[in-house]
């Protein structure tokens, strides 16, 4: 998996792939496997990168529950993937996190997210949000939710339409299911610069009202 040589390595690939294949269920011992298929995530040679994420998608769908410590070590890179410039690419690391997803929940990838939200692609940033409203229903009540809070103000101020309406999605629907309060965003609102605070005042106005208990608007 680490030649030089893409056909070795796309050989080494195939081989992985047959095996997931022929041994759908598999032992929790695949820390090795899991780090040698992370730098294949990022190849420059496409069909790779797609069976690399492929492959992490099938491991932790085979290992099960037991895949969860492997969480910290293998996914970022796969949210990184989600910023890809090729919709293959993309389409394939969504499906690897939703197998992981399938078998671990979604709040053990909550620590994860920060760091995905500062990716630099703004196409990655609003599909990795997106996903996170997507599980926002399905997030234990007593998730911890408020490290989000930095990363969803920041692209809610994003000069990319779809990253702003996609981080007003999920600080709304995060607000809506009471795993969020509005102090807790006010208080990070307060970090802002006050030129930053000023632009998003009238978003933040709303993301108020649409919170639970918030007074009903008057009609003039």
């Amino acid at each position: 998996l680490k030649h030089a040589d893409w056909k070795e390595r796309k050989a080494a690939l195939d081989v992985v792939s047959a095996a997931l294949r022929d041994a759908p269920r598999l032992s929790p011992v695949v820390g090795p496997l899991l780090e040698a298929l992370v730098p294949r995530v990022g190849d420059k040679q496409q069909a790779l990168a797609v069976a690399a994420l492929s492959a992490i998608g099938c491991i932790g769908h085979g290992v099960g529950k037991a895949v969860r410590p492997y969480i910290r070590a293998i996914l970022p890179a796969v949210l990184v993937a989600l910023g890809d410039g090729k919709a293959t690419t993309r389409d394939a690391a969504l499906e690897a996190l939703n197998k992981w997803v399938g078998e671990t929940t979604f709040d053990p990838l909550l620590p994860l997210l920060p760091g995905g939200m500062a990716m630099e692609s703004p196409a990655g940033r609003a599909k990795l949000i997106c996903w996170l409203t997507s599980f926002v229903p399905l997030l234990d009540a007593t998730a911890e939710t408020r490290p989000l809070l930095a990363g969803l103000l920041r692209n809610l101020d994003d000069r990319t339409p779809e990253v702003r309406a996609a981080a007003a999605a999920a600080l709304e629907a995060l607000l809506r299911a009471g795993l969020l309060s509005v102090e807790d965003m006010d208080v990070q609102a307060g970090k802002l610069s006050a030129a930053t605070a000023k632009k998003l005042a009238p978003a933040l106005a709303r993301l108020r009202s649409a919170a639970p208990g918030a007074p009903a608007e008057v009609e003039p």
